[in-house]
């Protein structure tokens, strides 16, 4: 299994689809801060306006963009610019749904039609997969074009947003996970194109692009109970131990070490939670050599002792 795969299966992400909207103009609406899931838009019809706190705005939407908001930012979205607006909770509360399953609110004119999802990593200790990227992310259809599979992806959810078949909610949800590796990929090869290789943001994803960095991941993630050590693992991918260090900080964001001690921890949270592993088991499979020393660091990171979270797990 490649690094991402790994850690997406351990973080369990929960991707669904939560509005397929057909708003009228005049319309406005203001979403508070959600920073425990990255939300996404995609706009199947019509035109509209988005607005990120701490960016730069409003960002004019056009149908077949997909917008992502990878850290759950307040933001407004409305008809036009400057546009009055209101809690998303009042527009809820005054908009219907049709037989459809389609929510619409609005005053009556202009139609716009957005399906409304969300991703939710439920590991607490998950490593920060989106630090890497900005509080907004707008793919337009030249984009989507350029990514395999991923024009595709947004054109099944649209025709299921209008669907009466059986299984329509499954199938969505389903086409949701999928949609985050691929806005996942797609990100990365937009900032590539664009002459900007994510030089300026640290994270992960960077990391996982560098051919020497990937390959050291992949050894931690698939043998975290080994006593990785730096040299060690600069060796296995043909650097010195100076030169590797550094490029793994500038690139990830943290240290070799540090993200070992972060994968450890991440997967400690996911044994905790399914299974019944002692808490002895649990640190030798993650490579601590006893629970006590393992508890320490997992405190550290996750502000728990491993039996406590395990019980508010449960």
């Amino acid at each position: 299994m490649d690094v991402l795969s790994s850690i997406l299966s351990s973080v369990h992400l929960t991707s669904e689809i939560y509005l397929s909207v057909e708003m009228s103009a005049p319309w406005g609406v203001s979403f508070p801060e959600q920073p425990d899931r990255a939300l996404f838009y995609v706009l199947s019809r019509g035109s509209c306006y988005i607005e990120v706190e701490g960016e730069e705005g409003p960002l004019p939407l056009v149908g077949g963009d997909l917008v992502m908001l990878p850290g759950g930012s307040p933001h407004t979205m409305a008809d036009r610019p400057s546009a009055p607006t209101i809690p998303v909770e009042t527009a809820l509360a005054r908009g219907v749904y049709d037989e459809q399953g389609v929510f619409r609110q609005g005053g009556g004119g202009a139609r716009t039609s957005l399906i409304v999802g969300r991703f939710r990593i439920d590991n607490p200790a998950a490593i920060p997969l989106l630090s890497s990227m900005p509080r907004l992310i707008r793919m337009g259809d030249e984009v989507a074009q350029a990514v395999p599979g991923l024009a595709s992806t947004l054109r099944l959810l649209s025709s299921e947003a209008n669907s009466l078949l059986p299984g329509k909610d499954i199938l969505m949800d389903r086409l949701a996970d999928v949609l985050f590796v691929q806005i996942l990929r797609a990100f990365v090869a937009h900032e590539e194109q664009e002459g900007r290789p994510l030089e300026n943001r640290a994270g992960l994803i960077r990391a996982l692009m560098d051919p020497e960095l990937a390959k050291a991941l992949t050894l931690m993630h698939t043998k975290p109970e080994h006593p990785w050590t730096v040299a060690e693992l600069a060796e296995r991918v043909g650097m010195s131990r100076t030169a590797f260090a550094i490029r793994f900080k500038a690139k990830a964001g943290v240290g070799p070490l540090e993200h070992l001690t972060q994968w450890r921890v991440q997967k400690a949270c996911e044994m905790l939670t399914l299974d019944r592993k002692t808490l002895d088991e649990v640190a030798w499979r993650v490579g601590y050599e006893s629970a006590a020393a393992f508890s320490r660091t997992f405190k550290r990171a996750t502000g728990v002792a491993p039996g406590e979270f395990r019980r508010t797990r449960r």
